[in-house]
């Protein structure tokens, strides 16, 4: 019981009153404050934030029950339907995007980039280096012995 200004009341009916949960009310007492303060002063609330139902009750509030939502059921997968205009489409699109290497043609030699550097002996990689970095003579010219781990003599 709580006594202030001749009124007598439980710590529930003075959190009726003022709206402070109970739960508060007997946190602040326990901290040493004084009873009219611990009911009388209004408590920080953030913006969006709302008490539970049963703050301003003086009984421990059940746990809430959690109830897991049933499985939903997978979505049935529309058939798919192959028609003749789709087989055809994508003869057209495989005719046009079909890759041809580009042939670079030296000495009366035409090779792919590729077949070039299979035939120097150094790796794609490095045959499209060179083919960016060198005129087309010296591109096409074998590394040095050195390089590719041959004999000098």
């Amino acid at each position: 019981m709580i006594r202030i200004d001749r009124i007598t009341q439980p710590i529930t009916e003075w959190a009726l009153d003022y709206g402070i949960p109970v739960a508060l009310i007997r946190s602040r007492l326990k901290r040493g404050w004084s009873e009219e303060r611990a009911v009388t002063e209004p408590m920080v609330v953030w913006r969006g934030e709302k008490l539970p139902a049963d703050a301003m009750l003086d009984e421990e509030p059940e746990a809430p029950t959690v109830r897991k939502p049933a499985p939903r059921p997978a979505p049935a997968a529309a058939p798919i339907v192959i028609t003749p205009a789709h087989r055809a489409l994508a003869r057209r699109t495989a005719q046009r995007h079909r890759y041809s290497p580009k042939l670079i043609t030296f000495g009366g030699v035409s090779l792919s980039c590729a077949q070039w550097a299979a035939a120097l002996g150094i790796s794609p990689q490095a045959m499209h280096r060179r083919l960016k970095t060198k005129p087309l003579a010296e591109a096409l010219t074998p590394p040095p012995p050195w390089r590719t781990g041959g004999s000098t003599h």
